[in-house]
């Protein structure tokens, strides 16, 4: 995929993310690539929205890092989409930027070339994104080629009396179900949730149906 962005930064929107997932993981998913900064997203609730926002140094860096879309991060296969700086900015308005030229990346950097021996802290640097990526889910390529296969289901939810629409929804959006990744869904005029999820391909309706039905 090219990158058709005409400014020399570059944008990206993650989609899938584990609730636990940290900008840490997602530089160690971008190793080879230049990262300004990273914006994890929060919901109204002040939780994690499973959404992050990556800012790319140049435009090459974002067509590397669009070649790692679908990996994974732990267990969840991750969806990264090309976005503009306007799109950028409104959706990490007032959200606070985790990853930037002081920190992150750069810091890895500055530490390579630390005058304290730095043959040393080159090994310590090494044999930690050695030891991060052993303890990443590595999945097998089957298990990736199933990934591609994927379809959309739909659920209508009617919240209990004691809970409102707006939390209900929340409260679906934070169930974790592995290889569901679900949208930012909607409340219709009768207050009922609408939800709508991207789910593998040997997933079965009913089994997510029943997860929402025990919250």
């Amino acid at each position: 995929m090219d990158v058709k962005n005409t400014q020399e930064d570059a944008f990206l929107k993650l989609n899938g993310l584990d609730w636990t997932s940290t900008p840490e993981d997602i530089k160690n998913l971008f190793t080879d690539c230049n990262l300004r900064e990273v914006v994890i997203t929060t919901n109204e609730n002040g939780k994690p929205s499973g959404e992050a926002f990556v800012n790319l140094e140049s435009k090459e860096d974002c067509n590397k890092a669009l070649a790692h879309n679908r990996e994974y991060i732990g267990e969840r296969y991750i969806i990264i989409d090309l976005i503009n700086e306007e799109q950028f900015n409104q959706d990490t308005k007032g959200e606070k930027k985790q990853i930037n030229e002081s920190n992150g990346v750069n810091k890895v950097k500055k530490r390579a070339n630390s005058k304290q021996d730095p043959r040393s802290d080159n090994q310590a640097i090494e044999s930690e994104q050695s030891n991060r990526r052993k303890e990443k889910k590595n999945p097998t390529v089957k298990q990736q080629a199933e990934s591609q296969k994927e379809k959309k289901i739909k659920f209508i939810v009617k919240p209990k009396p004691s809970v409102t629409a707006n939390v209900a929804k929340e409260e679906c959006k934070e169930l974790e179900i592995d290889g569901v990744i679900w949208e930012p869904g909607r409340i219709n005029k009768d207050s009922e949730v609408e939800l709508e999820c991207t789910v593998r391909y040997d997933i079965d309706a009913k089994h997510i149906k029943r997860k929402l039905e025990q919250l």
